[in-house]
């Protein structure tokens, strides 16, 4: 629990359905965060600054904290997704209002407004919020549509569409401040500028290349990336490294030097590389930290780690011990579950689908017959244990138990994308046509939400575009 926590008069909820939470009149407001979140502590350091707000929650609100490793349960039943993820609820737990990170004057701000509009009675502001919150999601649910789809380029267009009118020219990052790195947002244009050229593309790729190497993005102590890109100008500095992030963005910005400038700065990507793990690696488990000041290793963090290795090592075509390390990776994440160090015995697609990512990848470069082996009973075991046959598609089984499952069921498309993707080049290593069919029968089936950016249209656009180059091959 934050130390702001010990200011703040937090209603508990572990013995009570949050439904059955009496709030006596007030609006309630729940903070979902978790303790390994360099995000959460920060924000909490700062709402500890600010007596103002402290005074104002402690009076106005009833306030919970959910820490989201004890009560997983309601992180998903609350449809949380960034942390920490902030909630107002009216005081029949109808949510009207939801943010993520956000600066402790503007919260009180908006808390204070939302107040002062339930205080007026004569004020239907608030209740046509909560009735248009109400019909997005209903909306949602009506509209997620299981059914077979055209699968052709239109879908990896418009992702790239939707990265191009998102990036930011001035900060060379995305979305609103914070201004986010998305590596795999930035492997989509490169992918596009590879097939098609265009100013338009290369203007981002080299923009992103010198603004996140000379920018806040880089921390000029360990050289390692941020998360977020911490430039001065930004209004909400997030200063979080998450490992997977900051090594895809290492091997992103090669490919972009690759591309655009004929690889003309190798040696620094091989000692960005080098930082990363020093920084990263637990030299007593040779596993990669999810963050640099924790000590959590994750199943699906170490195997992403060990996947961009290898990406990088190809590039650099001459660093064999970085796929020396994706190999070690390899050998104690296959037997572990979750959490590799309390060896959590919860198992997750996501875990499983870059486990098999990893697996086609050594097999791939070294050539050994084992990976191989390996990624075909691993591909067999992921199908047998998360297709859900009323979905045509591949879920975590505690998330489809859930009241929300069909909601949730969205953020396993990133994982359900990147099995589809493995199942194509598991037809490339044997020519058998039943993991091609695989992929497209999964494919196909993916709910059209729209297309966005971010890791899971990013990855399954890329699944998509592959499918579509083998198929008309």
């Amino acid at each position: 629990m934050p130390e702001s926590s010990q200011q703040i008069y937090f209603k508990s909820i572990n013995s009570i359905p949050i439904e059955e939470l009496q709030s006596d009149g007030k609006l309630t407001l729940v903070f979902l965060t978790a303790n390994w979140s360099v995000i959460c502590r920060l924000f909490f350091e700062e709402i500890e600054q600010n007596q103002s707000l402290i005074n104002f929650l402690n009076s106005k609100l009833n306030v919970i904290l959910i820490e989201i490793d004890e009560r997983p349960d309601l992180f998903i039943r609350l449809n949380a997704g960034a942390l920490p993820s902030i909630i107002l609820f009216t005081s029949q737990f109808k949510p009207i209002w939801a943010s993520s990170y956000i600066q402790s004057k503007e919260l009180e701000d908006l808390l204070t407004k939302f107040i002062n509009m339930f205080l007026d009675k004569k004020n239907t502001d608030v209740e046509k919020l909560i009735d248009s919150r109400e019909e997005k999601i209903t909306t949602i649910n009506e509209n997620f549509t299981i059914g077979s789809r055209q699968l052709d380029l239109d879908i990896f267009q418009r992702t790239v569409k939707n990265i191009l009118v998102d990036f930011d020219f001035l900060r060379g990052g995305f979305g609103k401040a914070p201004k986010l790195a998305l590596p795999s947002s930035l492997k989509i244009v490169a992918e596009a500028y590879k097939e098609t050229g265009g100013n338009d593309f290369e203007a981002i790729l080299a923009t992103a290349f010198e603004s996140y190497l000379k920018k806040g993005l880089l921390d000029k102590q360990t050289k390692t990336f941020y998360r977020g890109c911490i430039d001065e100008n930004m209004m909400q500095p997030i200063p979080e490294k998450l490992s997977f992030d900051s090594i895809e963005t290492v091997n992103v910005l090669l490919g972009i030097d690759t591309i655009l400038m004929g690889s003309q700065n190798k040696q620094l990507f091989t000692q960005l590389t080098n930082n990363f793990i020093n920084t990263f690696m637990d030299k007593n488990t040779g596993m990669f930290k999810l963050t640099d000041n924790t000590n959590l290793y994750y199943k699906e963090a170490n195997c992403m780690i060990g996947c961009t290795l290898i990406d990088i090592a190809l590039k650099l075509s001459d660093r064999q011990d970085f796929t020396r390390i994706a190999e070690e990776i390899f050998s104690k994440a296959k037997d572990l579950k979750h959490n590799l160090i309390s060896k959590d015995q919860r198992e997750f697609l996501r875990d499983q689908a870059y486990l098999l990512r990893l697996c086609n990848k050594l097999y791939d470069t070294t050539k050994k017959q084992e990976y191989l082996e390996s990624a075909q009973q691993l591909q067999k075991s992921i199908y047998s244990k998360f297709y859900k046959k009323e979905l045509c598609g591949l879920a975590d089984v505690e998330i489809l138990n859930t009241k929300e499952g069909i909601l949730n069921y969205i953020k396993d498309i990133e994982d359900s994308a990147v099995y589809a993707d493995e199942c194509v080049e598991l037809y490339r290593f044997t020519n058998n046509n039943a993991y091609l069919e695989t992929a497209r029968q999964l494919l196909s089936n993916f709910p059209d939400q729209g297309a966005g950016y971010g890791h899971w249209t990013a990855n399954f656009a890329l699944a998509v575009r592959k499918i579509l180059s083998i198929s008309n091959a």
